[in-house]
């Protein structure tokens, strides 16, 4: 079943439960008022009856309307003009059940006070009651009179016809009856229309879910055409910066893919070449253990760009560090240092110095991420250092309104950055013209900045100073703050 239809289903159950529920207290409500203003103009009209006998004296039935309609008394002369309208039945009975008289609208002698529910000795019903009389049910109501000391108590019955009362309460139940057919039709017809209302823009958001499933990135919910309601707004312009999210991940991919393909595709080519011509051409031993170098240099270079090339996926695909820990920031630089020294040449290292000047902070991520952040940015910075020149390596603490940071500089006195290629620097496989024969494969920075960001930190390039400076602030952890 389709939502508007469980819509309008739920919305006219709901509804016409609410409105059965509600005639169903009305009716009970209207036939027990009713009944209780019969009753009161039938307690009224005998207790009007016993106070004539015991006045006269005379144990008879008195039933002069008039009389009562003229009576000082207003509660009896309401009841009077409320039995007015009503076919009055009256009967006297002696307290040994036998009849003394009644009116002569019963057709025949009225039912014996056994068939009434009295017997002798029993106490007379305080409320009134309902018998049957010829195909009729009446509703009738017994009392005690007393006409005076030298006469014998009586018991008298005044009744009359509840059809009255039964028809107005099935009237009322027939009118009822309509209303709430005509509440089920509207409240269907409303529910339905409701649903179309709500289904419209979601049934819009659901196509263009189906297509971007088949493969068309460029469809995006049109939200002038969706419906006001704020939450299917709101729906629509999440999936749309989903599918914005999605086709940059998938673009960032495939240019991933392309320019490792591309990368790898020039040492793999080279190895290949340097294996062939070590086959085809016999040579010394000499000979054969320079084509082994030149071949394991290729070899070390596949490694390396390997590495990158998961060390960038595995940032891209979780961005968070793992299990963090706290860190310390010197023991992270004093690695860097080392591992970044040890892979430059003897060359590089004599004409190049490293600074290190860093306080005593706790990190929270992991040692191994941070390490190579940092070596990353001073193989950067040893490589573009002129020579006899110094690369510094600072790491202090800095406070700012969204938490504290260890901010960590790394600068060189190189030749500095254009400014046209100051955030492109940060793309993966980026290196500039002059850079292509010496560089590596351009993922240096990449993966420096997917690991900060993964922190909880930033990465960028500050060039306000006239050098090469790098800066990246990592969060410290909870004890250190």
């Amino acid at each position: 079943m389709k939502l508007r239809q469980r819509m309008a289903v739920t919305f006219a159950a709901a509804t016409s439960l609410t409105v059965a529920v509600a005639f169903l207290v009305t009716l009970t409500i209207f036939k027990h008022a009713q009944e209780r203003q019969l009753d009161h103009a039938l307690l009224l009209g005998a207790a009007h009856q016993a106070d004539i006998v015991h006045r006269t004296g005379h144990p008879a039935l008195h039933l002069e309307v008039a009389a009562v309609a003229d009576s000082d008394d207003a509660a009896v002369s309401q009841a009077a003009r409320d039995l007015d309208y009503l076919v009055q039945y009256s009967a006297l009975y002696r307290l040994d059940g036998s009849l003394q008289e009644f009116t002569t609208n019963f057709g025949g002698p009225p039912p014996g006070l056994a068939n009434l529910g009295w017997h002798p000795g029993v106490p007379l019903p305080k409320h009134s009651f309902d018998f049957p009389l010829q195909g009729h049910i009446m509703r009738g109501v017994l009392v005690r009179i007393n006409p005076g000391p030298a006469t014998d108590a009586h018991l008298l019955l005044l009744a009359a016809p509840r059809g009255d009362v039964d028809a107005d309460t099935s009237h009322l139940m027939q009118v009822m009856a309509m209303v709430f057919l005509c509440a089920l039709g509207a409240s269907l017809l409303l529910g339905w229309q409701l649903g179309r209302h709500m289904t419209r823009g979601i049934e819009g958001i659901a196509q263009v879910a189906r297509r971007v499933s088949e493969g068309q990135l460029s469809s995006r919910v049109r939200l002038d055409a969706v419906t006001p309601d704020e939450e299917v707004r709101t729906l629509g312009q999440d999936l749309n910066q989903m599918i914005d999210r999605l086709a940059s991940l998938i673009a960032a991919g495939q240019r991933f893919v392309s320019h490792a393909a591309h990368e790898l595709r020039s040492p793999l080519a080279a190895l290949r070449g340097e294996l062939e011509l070590a086959l085809r051409h016999p040579r010394d031993e000499a000979g054969y253990k320079t084509a082994i170098h030149e071949a394991l240099a290729d070899t070390n270079r596949l490694i390396a760009l390997a590495e990158d090339l998961l060390v960038l996926a595995r940032q891209e695909m979780t961005g968070h560090p793992g299990d963090p820990a706290s860190v310390s920031l010197r023991n992270v630089v004093q690695e860097a240092v080392r591992a970044s020294l040890a892979r430059t040449n003897a060359a590089v290292d004599a004409a190049v110095t490293v600074d290190v000047q860093i306080a005593e902070l706790a990190l929270a991520g992991r040692a191994a991420d941070l390490a190579r952040m940092v070596r990353n940015l001073l193989d950067n910075a040893i490589a573009h250092a002129p020579h006899g020149t110094h690369v510094r390596v600072l790491g202090t603490r800095e406070e700012r309104p969204d938490g504290v940071y260890a901010c960590l500089t790394v600068e060189d006195q190189g030749p500095g950055v254009p400014a046209s290629l100051r955030e492109r620097i940060f793309e993966p496989f980026f290196r500039g013209d002059e850079e292509r024969e010496h560089s590596g494969a351009g993922l240096g920075l990449s993966i420096a900045r997917e690991i900060a960001r993964a922190h909880g930190g930033e990465l960028r390039l500050d060039a306000s100073a006239g050098l090469t400076r790098f800066v990246a602030l990592i969060p410290l952890s909870s004890a250190a703050r």
